[in-house]
């Protein structure tokens, strides 16, 4: 797994998640975890790349190149947007890493799992002519996408983020996003599939 940085160190991380009420969630995502990763015991520098910006797949595509993990942030309709797909599509194209984050109480881990197990394009929410083209453009094996995230949507690669009414931010869920952000990760090609694996080592957060 190669960590990919601009010319001032960055590390990206890419957010890819539901566009119709994820915006202040992403929002306070960016800012609260953002001061926790500048406070972590690690050189690196991170900045964010928001998915909402680019609804063009060959956009897209180039956005996750140049991104060193991919946050795939779950409600209960992130498996069913054409944007998430072709983002989840595009990182195992370029062998990017992906963590999952949920983000409400209304996602289901058991139903994701019977979608993925049969995903067809009957279960996309296609809006206009316009993804249709954009989505047939990304060329995407659906059946192949579904098996591939069934691989790697396990209990070690899922965290949580909620937010109490809205506001209250829990420092917990931060720290522990940071630590699998800053881990170093392995991507393994097990029978033809990519799994991801943590690495034993992991750095600590410097909570002060």
């Amino acid at each position: 797994f190669v960590i990919k940085r601009n010319n001032s160190g960055k590390r990206y991380i890419f957010l890819s998640h539901d566009r119709i009420d994820s915006y202040e969630t992403v929002k306070l995502l960016k800012d609260e975890l953002g001061k926790v990763l500048r406070n972590a015991e690690t050189k690196e520098k991170y900045s964010f790349i928001d998915g909402v910006n680019y609804t063009k797949s060959e956009n897209i595509s180039k956005q996750i190149k140049s991104s060193s993990i991919v946050l795939a942030l779950l409600n209960e309709r992130y498996f069913k947007n054409i944007y998430c797909l072709m983002e989840l599509h595009f990182a195992f194209e370029n062998n990017i890493d992906i963590l999952f984050v949920v983000i409400n109480s209304e996602y289901n881990n058991s139903n994701t799992r019977e979608l993925l197990r049969s995903l067809s394009i009957n279960d996309i929410n296609i809006g206009n002519k316009e993804q249709s083209d954009e989505f047939g453009m990304a060329k995407i094996d659906l059946k192949q996408l579904g098996e591939n995230i069934l691989n790697i949507i396990v209990d070690e690669n899922i965290t949580t983020y909620h937010i109490s009414n809205r506001k209250e931010i829990r420092t917990n869920e931060l720290i522990s996003l940071s630590k699998k952000l800053i881990t170093k990760r392995e991507t393994l090609n097990v029978n033809g599939y990519q799994k991801i694996s943590q690495a034993s080592n992991q750095n600590n957060i410097n909570n002060n």
